[in-house]
């Protein structure tokens, strides 16, 4: 994550229970969000509102593999990357003591929505 951070939008919060958080990078279109929740699993959908609104953007999403758990299996991970743009919304799977994290870089030629998957165990 870079050092320089510009924006900052609040999509999901509940004290004591989740937070989300998404910071604009001051030297460049990018951005970036972090999730993390309590000892309860849940899913977000966070609405991608906060980018270019003509703008075509790779999301490279870092989250909790299905069978994550903070207790009895902290390491699946799933990585995958889809093309997003401000009308979309992301669907993140928060597991028990979870989080994820996405990176968004903007395309400079926009190509049409595509996903790459990769699951790591």
């Amino acid at each position: 994550m870079p050092g320089k951070l510009g924006q900052t939008v609040i999509p999901h919060a509940k004290i004591g229970d989740y937070l989300t958080v998404v910071r604009k990078d001051r030297d460049s279109e990018n951005w970036y969000l972090g999730s993390i929740t309590n000892e309860e699993a849940r899913e977000l959908n966070v609405k991608l509102g906060f980018l270019d609104k003509h703008a075509t953007y790779t999301a490279r999403v870092f989250a909790d593999g299905g069978d994550a758990d903070y207790k009895d299996n902290p390491y699946p991970v799933n990585i995958y990357e889809t093309d997003v743009t401000a009308n979309d919304s992301l669907e993140l799977h928060l597991s028990r003591g979870g989080g994820a994290t996405v990176i968004f870089e903007k395309n400079l030629l926009n190509s049409g929505p595509h996903t790459r998957s990769r699951a790591r165990h």
